[in-house]
């Protein structure tokens, strides 16, 4: 994959506050309410440590009527004290935050938990003895607290291990069949779907979406085509509202009708950014309407791929399986966007794009609880089939999973996805695609095209260090699933990266052991 680069790094800063004012300039200033935001932020960053360490005023410059719905994180500035009060208070925040932000980067040790003492469990090839040895150290150094790491290679476990906490409030361990929230690694799950439609003759990416979804059309998007929307360059990243997951889930009918009359953020095709939640509501809509049976979509991966591939993985959990399931931690919003903009000086271009009222703002708020995770510890939630983050597994189904796409589609003569629509899963469709804000890997039908460790991977990761990915050239499938979310969203966790380096080292050894 090629990184994405910008030429003149040292003009970066000057660049983005260029670009905050240009956005301010016009009628009435529409800005991000930031007060509110770090009010939320750090709260919920005090909270992470299981200690309030923040009691900060609920106060706002302003009375307004909120919408229950709507534009609760935007405020209309109407005059010249207004804007200075807002700057005033808004900057003493961020000078806040940067220092508490900087102190929860270098110096962890004020914000982590006492250490204990967890055992590895499992399986691990004789040549892979240093990832378990990897998976012990983050335990016992209070890096990890709770996961499972597993590696297929043509059907047969290289490594398959777990440990820590699945319940830091009750102290239960993780076990071989303990599930936990996988998040977008479950947009892969629904890239298989739909280039298993594609074998069936049911879909084709090259075709536009109104020949099987004829209301898509409206407002300029007759010409996108299933290639187009699911590699992230249609442009459909919002509702015009912000929905919850019941809603999603109990009102197919008015969530298809607000999806077919989306009005595409940029001309599609001509960029592209990640469509947060609504890549699975449009993979949904469509599988809902091409499949033979018009099964949902958690409906037809059970059906199809979980129970006869033996992929232990939900899409929705059930609620007879929830007591299979961890309980987590998460991670603020807050240090999300430090981790993905603040240090990181080549993205500083973004910041208009991550502050204002802006086309990643819609995305990411698509859903009323994207600014409270936590949510997601409600079993109704839970059960939620929305392919974009409501997927339940571990990393062993996913790497078994996965071990199928890093093998051309095949696993001890099992096809999960054919040799034509393997090409479309491990081949960038948005290489020179200009990439509007983070995450800025290249896409190809639904999946990440990326590197790890100089090695090419095709896969897709999740919110708090979640990974799935397949390995095309050394023909394994690899997963990791935490119930401690971290901030590392769009890049590899560090916990991830240190698991296959170890991985990799053990490769040649490995290879060694079949000749």
């Amino acid at each position: 994959m090629s990184e994405k680069t910008y030429s003149d790094r040292a003009s970066l800063p000057k660049q983005a506050i260029g670009k905050i004012i240009e956005y301010n300039k016009g009628d009435g200033f529409k800005l991000l309410n930031v007060h509110e935001v770090f009010v939320r932020a750090l709260r919920r960053l005090s909270s992470f440590s299981g200690q309030r360490i923040f009691d900060l005023s609920r106060r706002t410059h302003r009375k307004r009527e909120l919408g229950e719905t709507t534009m609760k994180n935007f405020v209309r500035l109407n005059s010249i004290s207004d804007i200075q009060k807002l700057q005033v208070t808004r900057w003493k925040l961020v000078v806040a935050v940067c220092v508490v932000a900087a102190s929860w980067k270098w110096t962890p040790g004020i914000f982590a938990g006492p250490k204990q003492t967890f055992k590895v469990e499992g399986y691990v090839h004789p040549a892979f003895e240093e990832v378990k040895e990897v998976f012990r150290e983050n335990l016992a150094s209070g890096r990890e607290k709770g996961a499972s790491f597993s590696v297929y290679h043509q059907g047969k476990a290289l490594v398959d291990i777990w440990g820590g906490l699945a319940n830091p409030t009750t102290g239960a361990l993780w076990q071989e069949n303990t599930l936990s929230q996988a998040w977008s690694c479950t947009k892969g799950i629904a890239a298989f779907i739909l280039a298993i439609l594609v074998d069936r003759g049911l879909l084709d990416y090259n075709e536009r979406v109104i020949k099987y979804w004829p209301e898509f059309g409206q407002n300029e998007k007759a010409d996108i085509t299933i290639g187009v929307l699911f590699s992230h360059q249609a442009g459909v990243v919002s509702l015009g509202r912000q929905i919850s997951l019941l809603e999603y889930r109990d009102n197919w009918p008015e969530i298809e009708r607000m999806l077919a009359a989306a009005k595409p953020e940029w001309v599609p095709g001509t960029h592209y950014m990640y469509h947060a939640y609504t890549f699975g509501m449009y993979a949904d809509a469509i599988v809902r309407k091409v499949d033979l049976k018009h099964r949902n979509i958690s409906q037809f991966f059970r059906d199809e791929i979980a129970e006869p591939y033996g992929i232990d993985y939900y899409i929705g959990l059930p609620f007879d399986q929830n007591h299979r399931s961890t309980k987590a931690e998460y991670t603020s919003m807050l240090r999300l966007f430090f981790s993905t903009v603040v240090f990181r000086p080549d993205r500083w271009l973004w910041f208009p794009e991550a502050l204002m009222r802006s086309r990643f703002q819609d995305s990411v708020s698509v859903l009323d609880i994207y600014d409270d995770m936590s949510a997601m510890e409600d079993s109704e939630l839970r059960s939620v089939g929305l392919s974009s983050m409501v997927g339940f597994g571990n990393a062993r189904g996913l790497a078994r999973l996965y071990d199928y796409i890093g093998n051309n589609g095949t696993v001890q003569g099992k096809r999960l996805v054919s040799e034509k629509q393997m090409g479309y899963l491990v081949k960038a469709a948005t290489a020179g695609v200009p990439v509007i804000i983070a995450p800025d890997f290249d896409f190809t039908m639904g999946l990440i095209d990326a590197t790890i460790h100089g090695h090419r991977i095709v896969g897709h990761n999740g919110y708090g260090g979640q990974s799935a990915f397949a390995d095309v050239s050394n023909g394994f499938g690899v997963g990791y699933v935490t119930n401690f979310n971290s901030q590392f969203a769009d890049t590899f966790d560090p916990r991830v990266l240190d698991l296959t380096q170890a991985l990799y080292n053990g490769i040649a050894k490995y290879k060694s052991t079949k000749t």
